[in-house]
């Protein structure tokens, strides 16, 4: 659109350094533009159809229309930027080859792996998490039937499916989560992390929400799930002065559900990244970004096991 252009971009000198960035969401279109600032050559791998990553693939049109993204993305990428699409890490070309053909390499895979998750060791046959829920919706605008829905965990995600679950004909969808609602007996630090308009919108659509709780036990038939047992949580402080989650004996409650979904959170997909992604399922980083042991290799976005800190 005219008047979109970026100002004071240099033009590119015909020794410019090249840096190579692995995956085109957030994190990797920021890197690019940066380093286009810079007067640096910016080349891009992601293994996707189309760049724009988490923010293409899993969050729904009403909260990033579609059409805003890809005006935003067109004017990054006539800045110059090589994007090189459908290209995966450890399958199409390895860090080995990045590293060796480009002065640096930005890592920004993002998270796009569900963390592992169970309740007591119990899984429910066929059980599908809110990520994976939410990019299949996207692509093909379907989900899963279902009429009675228990969403475990918080943040967007499970706001997101949780939404959609009660728009494809749920009877009841409840969102059962560990942290608080926003309020004034709710800390700073406690309270939902999600947009407080999709709150509202959901509570308003009839998304149950079931705070300071978590499940304690699944009721299963055979492998398929008919039900749940959740307790209340507080925070308590421990003899360490740490304050930690801790189930209130005498609080259980059942819910009827025959899908229950998981959204505990994300980690990073180690494929092609090898020893790089460390236990906690992240990448390891220095305040400044860089990868230890790497001198030309640096990491950013979700990726990076330091962020929020």
């Amino acid at each position: 659109a005219a008047g979109w252009e970026y100002p004071g971009i240099a033009v590119l000198a015909a020794d410019a350094p090249q840096v190579a960035i692995v995956g085109a969401g957030p994190a990797g279109i920021a890197a690019a533009y940066h380093l286009r600032r810079q007067g640096m050559v910016a080349v891009m791998f992601d293994a996707l159809a189309e760049a724009g990553g988490l923010m293409r693939s899993a969050i729904p049109m009403t909260r990033l229309p579609r059409a805003v993204l890809d005006a935003e993305l067109e004017r990054i990428f006539a800045l110059g930027i090589e994007l090189r699409l459908r290209q995966v890490l450890g399958r199409d070309f390895s860090l080995e080859e990045l590293v060796q053909d480009h002065a640096a390499v930005f890592l920004a895979p993002g998270c796009q792996r569900s963390r592992p998750w169970d309740v007591q060791g119990v899984v429910p046959a066929a059980c599908r998490d809110g990520l994976d829920l939410l990019k299949e919706w996207i692509a093909v605008g379907e989900v899963p039937a279902a009429r009675k829905v228990v969403v475990h965990g918080g943040g967007n995600t499970a706001m997101d499916i949780a939404r959609v679950m009660k728009r494809h004909g749920a009877e009841e969808v409840h969102l059962v989560t560990a942290s608080g609602l926003p309020g004034p007996d709710t800390a700073a630090d406690d309270v939902l992390n999600v947009v407080p308009r999709e709150l509202a919108e959901g509570s308003e659509e009839g998304i149950v929400l079931h705070p300071h709780a978590t499940l304690q036990r699944l009721l299963m038939r055979g492998s398929q799930v008919v039900g749940v047992e959740m307790v209340s949580l507080r925070k308590l402080a421990g003899a360490d002065g740490r304050k930690t989650r801790v189930a209130f004996e005498g609080t259980e409650r059942i819910l009827q559900a025959d899908m229950v979904i998981p959204c505990i959170g994300e980690q990073v997909d180690p494929a092609g990244l090898g020893v790089l992604v460390d236990t906690s399922g992240y990448l390891r980083v220095s305040e400044h970004g860089s990868v230890a042991g790497h001198e030309r290799l640096f990491a950013g976005g979700d990726a990076r096991g330091d962020r929020g800190t």
